[in-house]
């Protein structure tokens, strides 16, 4: 059982090998030399440079676990070309990092925008349902879920701002955090009142009940 587990804990947390083109998602991923260098892999570095070609980092080699050759880690998930060397005439090769397809994005991110909008539009609507508790609940219900969307819309507006390396990223993560910050409390606080404000009515309904006033509220 328990080399079940450590068997599956290394399947989770091993790295897959890098491919000529890769996504950030499969980022960070192995190098792995084609051949068995003379001396031992600490004695080599590896080299990564961008298109231009600009130094980017280097790492220092390790011993390939299981095997007589050499490994590293290649860790940018920025959309480019970078080509990597290894020192004293080793390997070298070229990877291909894919930036996420802003389209797709940009079309979920109207998606979402669209139903927020009717959610927030529902929202304002005095005779959502003809039961007067269930509509203050449903009208509520709404407007946390139009709420909530916009902080999802956020994070991905963010997100593609970040990976079309655009200068707005750090004021569309600040949005990200504000939406978060006032959206969640904002949901709680809805949801709590609409509940009091049920509970209020139905008291005062009552109250008008036995008074002789008598309202149908109570159909759908």
């Amino acid at each position: 059982m328990l080399i079940m587990l450590v068997l599956l804990l290394t399947s989770v947390t091993a790295l897959k090998e890098c491919k000529e083109v890769m996504k950030p998602s499969d980022i960070p991923c192995e190098i792995i030399s084609s051949w068995s260098y003379p001396t031992e892999c600490s004695n080599y570095i590896m080299n990564v440079y961008n298109q231009t070609p600009t130094f980017v980092y280097n790492a220092t080699l390790t011993n390939y676990t299981g095997t007589d050759r050499c490994n590293t880690t290649f860790n940018i998930t920025d959309k480019g070309s970078y080509i990597f060397n290894i020192s004293n005439g080793g390997d070298s090769g070229r990877i291909i990092v894919e930036g996420t397809d802003e389209m797709a994005s940009l079309a979920i991110t109207i998606f979402i925008l669209l139903i927020t909008g009717s959610l927030f539009w529902l929202s304002t609507k005095k005779d959502l349902l003809k039961n007067k508790y269930a509509n203050i609940i449903a009208r509520r219900s709404a407007l946390v879920l139009a709420i909530y969307l916009m902080i999802l819309n956020s994070a991905i507006m963010a997100t593609i701002a970040e990976n079309a390396g655009l200068a707005l990223t750090q004021e569309m993560f600040f949005f990200m955090r504000l939406f978060g910050l006032i959206g969640y409390p904002s949901m709680v606080l809805l949801m709590l009142s609409a509940l009091f404000q049920s509970l209020k009515d139905m008291k005062k309904d009552k109250m008008e009940k036995r008074t002789g006033v008598e309202e149908d509220n109570y159909a759908f």
